[in-house]
């Protein structure tokens, strides 16, 4: 596991639990076409966005906020 990696499902965690980990996998294969394992620092503005319109599908529009802006900021 990356550090990056490690760090967005430290982000997603802190909203989702322990749906994060698959939440994570999905976002990264379905949208950027990749493992969550190689994920580099140019990814996470395409990430926080997918992240964010996925958790505020799910939990709304706050939560999805702060999971954009919380991938945002591991930059």
């Amino acid at each position: 596991m990356s550090t990056i990696e490690q760090q967005c499902l430290a982000v997603l965690t802190k909203q989702m639990g322990p749906a994060a980990k698959g939440f994570l996998d999905r976002q990264c294969k379905s949208h950027l076409k990749k493992e969550p394992a190689i994920l580099q620092k140019n990814d996470l503005d395409e990430l926080a966005k997918w992240c964010q319109i996925g958790t505020q599908l799910v939990l709304g529009q706050l939560i999805g906020e702060k999971v954009k802006a919380g991938i945002l900021a591991l930059k």
